[in-house]
């Protein structure tokens, strides 16, 4: 999420979780404000893997889904933003 703010050497995804881009897919995303974003706010973000685990997919073979939550907080810490998604991956 907003890679154009990102630091250069963090992943892509907030975390390395070892998916192959090539054969990662987007599944869901949400997000849940806890009060409005403003012009000038300076959010810093924590990126956790909540959740891993895998399924049949629907022409054979395993997909790996991994649900991130990443957390934005302001500059005096307090949350701001919280996005939950799931990215998976086939072989």
């Amino acid at each position: 999420m907003f890679s154009r703010y990102r630091p250069e050497d963090a992943h892509r995804l907030g975390l390395n979780i070892g998916f192959d881009i090539r054969y990662e897919l987007h599944g869901e995303q949400a997000y849940r404000f806890t009060r409005p974003v403003y012009v000038g706010d300076t959010l810093s973000a924590t990126t956790t893997l909540i959740n891993a685990y895998e399924r049949e997919g629907r022409h054979g073979g395993v997909m790996t889904f991994a649900v991130l939550e990443t957390e934005f907080a302001d500059e005096g810490g307090k949350p701001v933003i919280a996005e939950r998604q799931v990215t998976s991956s086939a072989p």
